[in-house]
């Protein structure tokens, strides 16, 4: 090592890394997958979202179209009801997309682990195990 300290089985450094270390290893690598897991469905949910709505425009312009009566004189009376369905799915699919996005980008900025108690924990118990702590170690 180049801080000078001898790399031996009694070094005390490597007598700090228990059981525990290693459970907080593996816990970090569970929440960078459930992070994960939750970018991917958070996504999936908001495509299918605006999927539907854009199908359900689509269905009711082609109803809404197809309706008896629709023209009067050459002129198309529907025209005002097309352009309520286009201008409500755009509104529903930009609302919907720039919630998901604006709240994904503030809990990116926020970074993992904020509001999470495991990072005090951990220092807790580093300072609990250093010899500082008023309470006996068991």
């Amino acid at each position: 090592m180049t801080d000078g300290s001898p790399e031996t089985p009694g070094n005390a450094a490597a007598d700090n890394q228990g059981p525990g270390d290693e459970a907080a290893q593996v816990a970090a690598g569970l929440d960078t997958r459930i992070e994960q897991t939750r970018s991917i469905t958070g996504l999936m949910a908001v495509l299918l979202s605006d999927a539907a709505i854009a199908i359900a425009a689509i269905v009711g312009i082609v109803f809404v179209a197809k309706s008896p009566g629709g023209q009067t004189g050459g002129q198309t009376s529907f025209a005002p009801q097309i352009v309520a369905i286009l201008s409500s799915a755009f509104t529903a699919v930009g609302t919907l997309t720039t919630a998901y996005f604006g709240i994904k980008g503030i809990a990116n900025v926020a970074g993992p682990g904020q509001g999470s108690l495991r990072p005090a924990r951990q220092r807790a118990r580093r300072a609990g195990t250093s010899g500082g702590s008023a309470r006996p170690h068991p």
